[in-house]
């Protein structure tokens, strides 16, 4: 995680201790790991980059998803979906004059499915964060 402290980044990060999430644009430090408050729910994109990373607590353990938008456009074996869902919590911190839709890609992949003669159904694989879109109100 260390290579990508201190990058320019859109998102959000929700710490344990608050109600709302932060929003994030701009150079973010990640918090350190393993201290409290924590970091319940994280999701970062870096346009200039390339990258998203995708940070949640379960359990007592950080599950971390980091995605380069430009390997995974070159990988054929997925389909990439974007999908966009309205956050109500990050409506609220900006006190509703600004709808913030979350982008997310969903990665599908083709798998044979014995249950129906071998014939290919695609999967959910993987999703990750990729910044918002503003829908005025």
């Amino acid at each position: 995680m260390d290579d990508y402290r201190n990058l320019e980044f859109t998102g959000y990060c929700w710490m344990s201790d608050e109600q709302f999430p932060r929003l994030v644009d701009g150079v973010f430090a990640l918090p350190a790991i393993g201290e409290n408050p924590f970091v319940a729910e994280a999701n970062l994109y870096s346009k200039n980059q390339q990258i998203s990373i995708s940070i949640e607590h379960n359990d007592g353990r950080y599950l971390v998803g980091i995605v380069d938008w430009d390997e995974a456009n070159k990988d054929n074996s997925f389909e990439l979906e974007e999908q966009t869902y309205l956050s109500h919590r990050l409506t609220e911190l900006r006190g509703g004059q600004n709808l913030k839709e979350i982008i997310m890609v969903r990665a599908w992949v083709a798998v044979e499915e014995p249950l129906c003669e071998n014939m290919e159904e695609l999967r959910p694989a993987w999703r990750a964060f990729k910044g918002f879109k503003s829908k005025l109100i």
